[in-house]
């Protein structure tokens, strides 16, 4: 599961960068660590506004997707594979001047489910960042599938830490 919540958060960040024009920057990853447990991606891309995010983020088979064969996915998945690992993670998304950070989480009926956390206008680049916490016993899990899943990206991610990725 580890290499499933690396790919899909990968890929939807490099998916939004590329719709924004902005495939030549890195998308940033923070690996977990002990002090710092949280698996974090970052991308420049078209950022969500905050009625797409309460309106359609979390629903399955809803896609911005379906009809472009330039990006992977089309199912709406992706995005609920970190929840399904951790049970919640926080979602960032600067949009056309506004920051929104939102909590993912599964309802008491087990229901994918976001409420928004706080909101401020903001002068930093459209983009999205997810943060996933993740269990102490499980950090060193992600540093062994990085290069099986980034050695053939046309563009390495950045990463918060030195990682031998050979291109």
């Amino acid at each position: 599961i580890y290499r499933a919540v690396l790919v899909e958060l990968y890929q939807n960040a490099n998916d939004a960068q590329l719709r924004a024009g902005n495939g030549d920057i890195p998308v940033e990853i923070s690996l977990p660590s002990t002090f710092e447990p949280f698996l974090k991606v970052k991308d420049r891309g078209t950022g969500m506004s905050h009625e797409f995010i309460m309106n359609r983020y979390v629903t399955v088979f809803d896609s911005t997707k379906n009809d472009n064969n330039n990006e992977d996915g089309g199912y709406g998945w992706g995005r609920l594979v970190a929840l399904a690992f951790s049970g919640n993670y926080t979602l960032i998304s600067w949009h056309n001047g506004q920051k929104n950070t939102y909590s993912v989480f599964f309802n008491e009926d087990q229901i994918p489910d976001i409420v928004l956390l706080d909101s401020r206008p903001t002068e930093e680049p459209n983009g999205v960042e997810v943060i996933v916490n993740i269990p102490l016993d499980k950090v060193n899990s992600f540093d062994n599938q990085v290069f099986d899943v980034f050695r053939f990206c046309k563009v390495a991610p950045k990463f918060n830490r030195e990682i031998n990725i050979q291109l």
